[in-house]
């Protein structure tokens, strides 16, 4: 089965730099993802701050730029709560507990498996999620002129997909549909909560915009 496949899942002592740190190339399943969604160790913080990971493989040392190359099997979307403060309307979604990210995500994309787990900030009144939605197959990242960044056009497209059915992520301006970015490890917090949806199968990759 697809959950059991070991990929590359690239870990970085410490996330704050990006650079100047040897990436630790690790094989794990999306089985083995889901395991780390359930119980986060602290041991991922390294002593200079956390550590953080790229579920796939980087062929240059920094990520922080459009045109790094390498590759990526998870599209991860963040997804935070915001409530309207005075006349400033709510950029994020107003509403994300726990039933109402099951809800948009199922109708986001019907049929994907995905795990979820609250960020640091998260709260009870506003909630806070990062979502790793699994590919059939790795997709390329980097972006030239001669060349597009498949994994930008895939996330471009869940972030289209998540307007449709009503969500504000699409406005939030955290720039997670970009595949230079680099996340923070699930650690234990207050309010840490995790979810894994089993779908009927990962997002795939086959159809033409990837």
């Amino acid at each position: 089965m697809e959950t059991k496949v070991k990929r590359d899942v690239t870990i970085r002592p410490h996330v704050q730099q990006f650079r100047g740190e040897q990436d630790d190339v690790v094989p794990m399943s999306w089985v083995d993802v889901c395991n780390e969604l359930k119980e986060p160790r602290m041991a991922h913080h390294h002593e200079r701050g956390p550590s953080g990971w790229v579920l796939g493989r980087n062929d240059e040392q920094s990520v922080r730029k459009a045109s790094a190359s390498g590759s990526r099997w998870c599209v991860v979307v963040d997804l935070d709560a915001e409530l309207a403060k005075g006349d400033k309307p709510a950029k994020g979604d107003p509403d994300l507990s726990p039933e109402k990210l099951k809800a948009l995500l199922t109708r986001a994309i019907p049929g994907s498996s995905w795990a979820a787990h609250t960020t640091k900030r998260s709260t009870p009144e506003c909630w806070r999620w990062r979502v790793l939605i699994p590919l059939t197959q790795p997709v390329k990242t980097g972006r030239t002129p001669e060349k597009p960044d498949a994994y930008r056009a895939i996330a471009g497209m869940i972030r289209g997909f998540l307007t449709l059915v009503g969500s504000k992520a699409g406005e939030a301006d955290n720039g997670w549909w970009k595949s230079e970015m680099g996340w923070y490890m699930p650690a234990p917090s207050r309010h840490y909560e995790s979810i894994i949806h089993e779908g009927e199968g990962f997002l795939n990759t086959e159809d033409p915009i990837a």
